[in-house]
């Protein structure tokens, strides 16, 4: 044989011997000048499409805004200890452009599109680029992510911080390993440090972040890094804690109305008392079924949108999956997986710890999705090496975005109808009659009540939205069954009104069923003293909305 020919059969070998993924990674190489724009671009699209110009009915969208209203009408006299920074961020767009909900909207959209740049640097030469570029295709394609494109949550602001905070902490770590000095390293952690002091500040479950953190170094043999990393991120927190102290006074952000909600038993029902430790075990194995073998598939697309079914196979097949993934990372001592598997399943176990199971939003596990999706299929296709197996692990890879790709499609044409009118000025559609009825009146009380008079409402940042800017007084439990106490406590807080709406506990139907906290409340009151509450005024007759004068 022929030296020519004997090079040729070499190179056929080698060339065959190639397996899909590494052809797939050298044709995203290739063109990702291309791929990763055309990535972006797609994402702006369907952003549009699915653009809801309403307030979400879970209502903190409306808290985040009346927050940031209330901070720029007087900063240095308000404070709001839930996830401080962000209405403190909105703000000044409301002192540029005023109390416009489409420009604080758009923000969402920046956040939600700036990431999916962050997150591609932040993998880029560290994972499988074709890999990589699926899971921002499904972070970017995926209605589930591009409905808080367009509300004014803390997801992508927090997905965007989340992944610019790891970037610089590994990148900064990397470089501190050759560093002797200190007072370098510690100079190093500072900006990653200040990241991680924002993510605090916009999400109460992130203050857990600096255990993953310091559990990594630990794990790395880091002792005098993960003090470092420690005294950086207390210099960084202390420093805004006495700013904060001198500015606006001593209130705890941990213990705002909604962190004490968590230790409780039933945050609806304070007199249930608070939650022991055998229930905040029941309460993680209860949300892991929730957020794992529910919705984690659910956003993946292998369970149905609507799916109400908790699998706990699902979930064993999840943990079994994981435990193989970290055993891989651990043989492969790839330190970024290890950082990315650690930190991921730390801020998972404390999301399911802190939260009530009847909270049950799948944003709440969202944030951590594409982490969960690089450490499975990175792992996964840089284990397996034929060609076989490879094309397994493809095909789970294919239905998870072919199935997003065709949700998207679908959520668009039906949100299209809904968008065009809010466009065009209909600001109730798109909300079912329970909420339309709700709104109105609350833009009634607005317009025909004085404006010094309290009303009490149970979404009061919704009122206060349509209400333009109108304060409204929040019941959110069911605070006293003495009609006296009920009484006395809103004689103290000056309410003069309440408005007892029909809004459905399931959006999707009227069953009948309805969030009754209110009428709970007032129960006691009407039963006992009929003559202390007098109708106002009803807006609608199915699914009405009624507002109420207290007689004190």
């Amino acid at each position: 044989m022929s030296k020519k020919k004997e090079f040729t059969k070499k190179a056929q070998i080698k060339a065959t011997s190639i397996t899909f993924i590494e052809q797939l990674n050298k044709f995203c190489d290739k063109n990702i000048k291309i791929l990763l724009p055309l990535i972006i671009l797609l994402s702006a699209v369907f952003t549009f499409l699915l653009y809801d110009l309403k307030i979400s009915e879970a209502h903190d969208d409306a808290l985040y805004i009346e927050s940031a209203y209330k901070f720029s009408q007087n900063f240095w006299g308000y404070y709001t200890a839930n996830a401080p920074f962000y209405p403190i961020f909105l703000s000044f767009f409301i002192d540029v452009f005023g109390f416009n909900i489409v420009v604080l909207k758009l923000t969402s959209t920046f956040f939600g599109l700036l990431h999916l740049i962050v997150f591609y640097y932040f993998f880029k030469d560290r994972v499988s680029t074709f890999v990589l570029l699926c899971i921002l295709f499904f972070t970017g394609i995926s209605s589930y992510f591009l409905y808080y494109n367009s509300m004014t949550f803390t997801e992508q602001f927090f997905l965007f911080l989340q992944t610019c905070f790891l970037l610089l902490f590994y990148k900064e770590y990397e470089k501190s390993k050759s560093v002797n000095s200190s007072l370098k390293i510690l100079g190093r952690f500072l900006i990653p440090a200040l990241v991680l002091l924002i993510l605090t500040l916009s999400r109460n479950i992130a203050i857990g972040i600096i255990i993953p953190v310091v559990v990594y170094l630990l794990f790395e043999r880091k002792i005098k890094l993960a003090l470092l990393f420690i005294v950086a991120f207390a210099a960084t927190r202390g420093s805004f804690e006495v700013f904060k102290s001198n500015t606006w006074g001593g209130q705890n952000q941990f213990s705002a109305q909604g962190s004490s909600l968590i230790v409780q038993k039933d945050p609806y029902d304070p007199s249930k008392g608070t939650e022991d430790f055998s229930g905040y075990v029941q309460r993680f194995f209860d949300n892991y079924n929730i957020y794992i073998s529910k919705r984690f598939f659910q956003l993946t697309g292998f369970l149905g949108e609507g799916s109400q079914s908790v699998i706990p196979g699902l979930g064993l097949l999840f943990a079994v999956l994981m435990i193989y993934c970290f055993y891989r990372i651990i043989k492969s001592k790839n330190s970024l997986l290890l950082l990315l598997f650690i930190y991921t399943v730390a801020m998972c176990a404390f999301t399911f710890v802190a939260l009530q199971k009847s909270w049950d939003q799948y944003r709440l596990i969202m944030v951590f999705v594409p982490f969960i999706l690089i450490i499975i299929f990175d792992t996964l296709f840089s284990s397996i090496k034929n060609n076989f197996g490879q094309s397994i692990v493809l095909l789970f890879l294919a239905i998870i975005l072919t199935s997003s790709t065709i949700h998207t499609i679908r959520k668009s044409s039906e949100n299209y109808p809904t968008l065009i009118k809010n466009l065009g000025g209909d600001l109730y559609a798109g909300y079912t009659p329970d909420w339309i009825n709700y709104l109105k009146l609350s833009t009634w009380c607005a317009d025909s009540l004085p404006k010094e008079s309290l009303v009490a409402a149970r979404k009061a940042p919704m009122s206060f939205v349509y209400g333009h800017g109108k304060e409204f007084y929040p019941i959110y439990t069911v605070f006293s069954h003495d009609p006296d106490s009920v009484l006395n406590r809103f004689k103290n807080e000056k309410v003069e009104y309440v408005i007892l709406a029909s809004l459905r506990r399931n959006p999707a139907k009227n069953d009948g069923y309805i969030i009754n906290t209110v009428h709970r409340l007032l129960q006691p009151v009407a039963q006992k003293y009929p003559s202390k509450l007098s109708l106002v005024k009803q807006i609608g007759e199915t699914e009405p909305a009624y507002l109420y004068r207290i007689n004190n």
